[in-house]
């Protein structure tokens, strides 16, 4: 997956930015920011997220395990999704679905069909 979570630059910066000694072993651990648990950057796969998604305006990253990642990504998509479609609904941008149907016609119940009144 080359998307912009796991860009070399933000992995980078995140590790940077949030890198600790752990206190027993002395080693170089990231702090999961979802389950709060160490990671060993050189031992076991981690993720720059961003807490907040692009979508909202989001452009801070912090480490997390993928498998806390994935359950939040999937919520996050939903939210992201919902939010285009309200204010795409707001500022009409996607207008109302359904039969667009002219002033000068009317539904006859007989013949089924609308016709010219």
């Amino acid at each position: 997956m080359s998307n912009q979570r796991n860009s070399v630059k933000d992995r980078r910066e995140c590790f940077e930015k949030n890198r600790q000694t752990h206190p027993v072993t002395g080693r170089t651990v990231l702090e999961c920011h979802i389950c709060h648990n160490w990671i060993e950057p050189a031992a076991e796969p981690w993720i720059a997220e961003h807490p907040t998604p692009h979508a909202n305006g989001g452009t801070e990253t912090l480490p997390a395990h993928p498998e806390c990642h994935d359950p939040k990504t999937r919520k996050d998509i939903r939210n992201i999704a919902k939010g285009k479609r309200i204010s795409d609904r707001h500022f009409n941008i996607r207008r109302p679905r359904g039969f667009y149907r002219p002033g000068n016609l009317k539904y006859n119940w007989l013949t089924r069909r609308y016709e010219r009144e």
